[in-house]
């Protein structure tokens, strides 16, 4: 059974990885970083590159951060097309590599009890 994407899947930021959280350097540059005005005193331009240096910071963490998000409901997203593929056709949810592991974990820790019991 493969689950149908959802609609405009083409278009997630998942699938297009131009994300700056990739490394990409392009996507650096939809940050520009501002210019101080031509007629401003020296001074004035150099604590305005100062402060830019800061403000750009600050725009790429929030960037990032917000990239995050999108990336995270997408995921979601894409979660829940799965289980409702899964569900329309009768599939059970399949186990992941941590339920198998916390299965065997459990009956691990039961055999050891069962022998200290005797």
């Amino acid at each position: 059974m493969q689950p149908k994407p959802p609609q405009g899947f083409k278009d997630y930021l998942m699938n297009r990885a131009s994300y700056v959280l990739a490394g990409n350097p392009n996507a650096k540059l939809a940050v520009p970083m501002l210019n101080p005005a031509p007629n401003s005193p020296q001074s004035m331009k150099e604590y305005f590159m100062e402060q830019e240096k800061v403000r750009h910071r600050l725009r790429m963490q929030h960037l990032v951060e917000k990239e995050k998000l999108v990336l995270s409901v997408e995921q979601e997203i894409l979660r829940v097309h799965g289980r409702a593929a899964r569900a329309l056709s009768n599939q059970s949810l399949p186990f992941s590599v941590c339920t198998v592991l916390k299965d065997e974990e459990v009956k691990f820790l039961r055999r050891k009890i069962l022998q200290f019991g005797k």
